[in-house]
């Protein structure tokens, strides 16, 4: 495992942070500074796992967490068919007639 060179994090942090302060394209602040990009987002990935690494005392890992939903209107399906047609249909509605729709909306999809 590499050890950790303080003024060097240091330094980097300090280029993300002008960065994101400049509102330059990435490409363009390391063109100005004569910075490689690609050592850039190196650098900016491992500030960000380290940020990670501090705040849950660990390696960074995403947790899902479960809420409780509770529906106060009518919830509608909506389905995405493709050449921005979208069939928003109740989410009460038949199985069977949804299907029904369904065959009959490909259809008119291939006319």
């Amino acid at each position: 495992m590499s050890r950790r060179d303080p003024d060097r994090e240091r330094r980097w942090r300090g280029l993300v942070t002008e960065w994101e302060q400049s509102g330059q394209a990435v490409r363009a602040f390391c063109s100005d500074r004569k910075l490689n990009v690609h050592t850039f987002y190196g650098w900016r990935r491992e500030l960000r796992r380290r940020d990670g690494e501090s705040k849950n005392s660990g390696p960074s890992k995403r947790r899902h967490r479960f809420v409780q939903v509770q529906v106060t209107g009518p919830s509608w399906l909506e389905l995405s068919l493709g050449d921005d047609l979208v069939l928003r249909v109740p989410s009460s509605v038949n199985p069977d007639r949804l299907a029904e729709i369904l065959v009959a909306a490909r259809k008119s999809i291939a006319c």
